[in-house]
């Protein structure tokens, strides 16, 4: 009977490494419960983060934002984005979409975007934003 508590939860470690790399903690159980506890948690130790996963988490958390030019995560207290080098908005402005801030910054647009676009408004769309990158103002 102890064993098999033991057994469990060194299953339940396995998880817990594993979700904290951003991995499938309950895959991880099951394979540690089928398998070993001790392979387990030597694969869940093993197991390279997961970025995506792991930048979500401090997304979401606030310890990290994305930047709304160029989409990489940079720091919650950045003020310019050390990828792109532009100024980062404060966080109303970082309400709005990422595809808000976009057509503002191609456009030079005071208004929002149209939320259904007609044919004709798309190929404006598309016509000034090929007329600022062909001529360097993007």
């Amino acid at each position: 009977m102890i064993i098999a508590v033991v057994w469990l939860a060194l299953c339940f470690v396995a998880s817990s490494i594993a979700s904290g790399k951003g991995r499938s903690g309950a895959g991880f159980f099951f394979a540690s419960l089928v398998l070993s506890p001790v392979v387990g948690i030597i694969a869940a130790l093993v197991a390279r983060p997961s970025i995506a996963a792991v930048e979500r988490q401090q997304v979401e958390s606030g310890a990290l934002k994305k930047c709304p030019f160029c989409a990489e995560i940079v720091k919650a207290e950045a003020e310019v984005c050390r990828y792109c080098g532009r100024d980062l908005p404060d966080l109303e402005t970082a309400a709005r979409t990422s595809e808000h801030a976009r057509f503002e910054t191609w456009l030079g647009a005071q208004s929002p975007p149209v939320v259904n676009p007609s044919p004709s408004q798309r190929a404006e769309y598309r016509t000034a934003y090929d007329y600022k990158r062909k001529h360097g103002e993007l």
